[in-house]
């Protein structure tokens, strides 16, 4: 019978083993990594299964600061973390295309907002806000903000503070430790001092969600195809509100434009407008740099000959 009687499915948390049982023909579909790909393609015919890209996807992958008052960080942290010029200038230093190509092997797009080619209404390149990596643009903006060099090399506020900061990220993400090695050397370029650590997942969530106690991190969402579905995470009282969860009210003013445009759109019935009300929010996101977008992945699959359709 041409059917699939029974379907197995294992949970498997390291995904170094899942790729092993793959190999070793012990499971016959297995969602790759960038990084998996060479040892894929070298034994795709001996494996006797087909590596397929479906493309684009609504997911992303970003670096946020935490600019939470109730945190348990440094006040004089907090406040380099709440200036826009601080994010935007921290968004220059990214080099996007370079960990398009060293760590995804070209198969992502380099992202200034939450919206990626997947968003095929709401995508427009030449509509958001570009942060192109420019070290040099990058260290003039800080400095223009009363960061100044010391004779170590590195910046330093305006209260002698050194410009340093923790990024973290869940251990054993391959792609995210290889990001975040090399933000921390691009950054050190213009004189910011980033301890990169990386923590258990479960260690990750309890910060982001219940503690707080973070300052910066490297994470990254499934996403949506419609923004409808991801208010959560852009509305100020969402819980996933990245940079500041569950406010009682809008922080900021732009904070307060951005809940207002997803209120209208979710009440809109006319396509085109609430595209373009979605647009307008994405493009605050993209000015404003709250969550400082890196790449979004596309998506592959492996999966083993026999199986069809």
């Amino acid at each position: 019978m041409p059917y699939i009687l029974s379907i197995k499915s294992q949970i498997i948390k390291d995904p170094d083993v899942a790729l092993v049982k793959f190999l070793s023909k012990e499971s016959d579909i297995y969602s790759v990594r960038a990084t998996d790909l060479p040892k894929l393609i070298e034994n795709e015919k001996t494996g006797d299964y087909t590596i397929y890209n479906l493309g684009a996807t609504p997911s992303t992958l970003f670096l946020f600061f935490n600019q939470n008052p109730k945190a348990p960080i440094e006040k004089y942290k907090l406040k380099w973390f709440q200036n826009t010029k601080f994010r935007q200038a921290i968004s220059y230093a990214i080099d996007r295309e370079g960990i398009k190509n060293i760590v995804y092997n070209g198969l992502a797009t380099p992202i200034y907002t939450a919206i990626t080619p997947a968003h095929q209404r709401l995508y427009d390149e030449n509509y958001y806000p570009k942060y192109p990596y420019d070290l040099k643009k990058a260290k003039e903006i800080l400095m223009s903000i009363g960061f100044k060099e010391g004779k170590d090399g590195f910046l330093y506020d305006k209260e002698g503070h050194k410009l340093s900061f923790t990024l973290i990220t869940n251990a054993g993400n391959k792609e995210r430790e290889a990001i975040g090695n090399i933000v921390k050397e691009d950054l050190r370029k213009i004189g910011i001092e980033v301890n990169f650590q990386g923590l258990d997942f479960n260690n990750l969530v309890s910060k982001l969600m219940s503690t707080y106690d973070f300052e910066a991190v490297i994470i990254g969402l499934t996403g949506s195809m419609d923004p409808y579905f991801g208010q959560n995470v852009w509305l100020s009282s969402g819980h996933m509100h990245m940079w500041y969860p569950k406010q009682p009210k809008p922080a900021t003013d732009w904070e307060a434009e951005i809940d207002k445009l997803f209120n209208l759109a979710a009440v809109e019935l006319d396509q085109n407008k609430r595209d373009e009300l979605y647009k307008k929010a994405f493009r605050i996101i993209g000015e404003q740099q709250p969550m400082i977008f890196i790449v979004a992945p596309e998506e592959m699959i492996a999966v083993r000959n026999r199986l069809k359709n």
